[in-house]
């Protein structure tokens, strides 16, 4: 169980990143979503002991992590934003060393996590032959290596193709069962297939953490879809809260949310995640 109590980051320069934000969950799949600059990062920092809050408490397990940094951090996988990799180490030297530092020797093991992100067969090759997105999987690979009962995985599906996107979600499920995983993004489709609940932050403050059915609820009657023209759309967008605008043969397709101004020609439609994430926020960022 995490706890997150009351907590707050503000910075010297009088800058509150993260007001007074509270939650508790336990094992499963949690997103955290919100816009870029929304706290994500700095949230995650405190979670894995990089920094301390300004004010209140993180507990994992009932134990304070600014009290007992060492707790957490053995039972802890973490993949950060900007992942670092050493260019001149292979693929299982990079993992065994990391792997070493958490008490892991097994070559097995290593062996194990890259299979698991379909790198087995690079394993002795140097890192410095690798693509964006083998460099991502490879720090995927490092963050499993001790069997973590927490996994903090931030951005992680930046430079992945589709294919591994959809390995990723499914091994993330899959760790899910049995450990916590707390999984940050600004890509609302990265969390439609994996999330049991969705945490949305919005310039520091916790909007909402709920299921995602329970997120889609608020959202029910509340998502129009429209065809007009070019010079018609350009008129009308700025009166709009739009999730989605496409061109096609017959005019933009329109699709957008809200209950006030809704054109007569609009049609309602069953809610997607995008649409339930801008009634909450107003944000057309995370797509």
């Amino acid at each position: 169980m995490l706890t997150i109590e009351s907590v707050s980051k503000k910075y010297r320069s009088g800058t509150t990143v993260i007001d007074n934000v509270s939650f508790e969950c336990g094992p499963g799949v949690v997103g955290l979503l919100g816009p870029n600059g929304a706290g994500k990062t700095t949230l995650l920092r405190m979670i894995v002991t990089l920094t301390q809050p300004t004010s209140g408490r993180i507990l994992f397990q009932g134990r304070d992590i600014t009290r007992e940094p060492d707790y957490v951090r053995q039972k802890l996988g973490f993949l950060p934003q900007d992942f670092g990799v050493y260019e001149s180490a292979t693929a299982f030297e990079f993992v065994s060393y990391l792997g070493g530092l958490k008490g892991i020797r097994s070559r097995g093991k290593v062996m194990e996590v890259l299979e698991a992100v379909n790198l087995h067969g690079m394993a002795d090759s140097p890192i410095r032959t690798f693509s964006g997105g083998m460099k991502q999987r490879l720090g995927i690979a490092q963050a499993l290596v001790n069997d973590p009962e927490l996994l903090i995985v931030d951005e992680p599906t930046s430079g992945l193709d589709p294919e591994e996107r959809m390995r990723f979600r499914t091994l993330l499920t899959t760790l899910g069962q049995t450990s916590l995983v707390i999984l940050s993004t600004h890509i609302v489709s990265d969390l439609t297939a994996v999330a049991g609940r969705i945490a949305i932050l919005q310039k520091g403050k916790l909007r909402t953490i709920a299921s995602p059915e329970e997120i889609l609820a608020q959202a029910s009657g509340k998502v129009w879809q429209t065809v007009m023209s070019s010079s018609e759309f350009e008129r009308r967008r700025s009166k709009l809260r739009i999730s989605s605008a496409v061109q096609k043969a017959d005019g933009v397709h329109v699709r957008f949310v809200g209950t006030d101004g809704v054109p007569p020609e609009a049609t309602a439609v069953e809610p997607e995640l995008e649409d339930a994430y801008l009634l909450i926020t107003g944000d057309t960022e995370a797509r």
